[in-house]
């Protein structure tokens, strides 16, 4: 829904280096709902959203079918206010992090390793 604004927005911020920063983040954000969809259907998300961006502003990926083509004739429904949220959601991180300066975030925790048994010994 959003990949048509992409090539726009990112072309208007390339001077100040933390604009940009925000403006990668926001473009992560409008292309990662398509990629994400892709990817569940089986397909690769960076080729779908590669021939979204050459295609029509009203051209989609219908993962059901699996083609590209005109989302409002095919009757697939975006839920316009998911995205809406999800989209004020990502902005207003990008905007903390730039007023902040910083994050904290959980830090992952390491996998325990499974137990190997001592060599020579049975297994089952």
């Amino acid at each position: 829904m959003f990949i048509c604004a992409v090539d726009t927005y990112t072309g208007s911020f390339r001077a100040i280096n933390h604009v940009f920063t925000l403006s990668s983040l926001l473009v992560q954000a409008l292309v990662a709902p398509a990629s994400l969809i892709a990817h569940n259907a089986g397909v690769e998300g960076e080729v779908v959203v590669e021939k979204i961006k050459e295609s029509d502003w009203e051209v989609g990926y219908n993962a059901m079918t699996d083609k590209y083509e005109n989302l409002m004739e095919a009757s697939v429904i975006d839920p316009t206010k998911v995205t809406k949220c999800a989209l004020q959601n990502a902005a207003s991180v990008a905007g903390m992090v730039l007023i902040t300066q910083a994050i904290v975030v959980e830090k992952p925790k390491p996998k325990p390793q499974v137990a190997e048994p001592p060599e020579g010994a049975l297994t089952v």
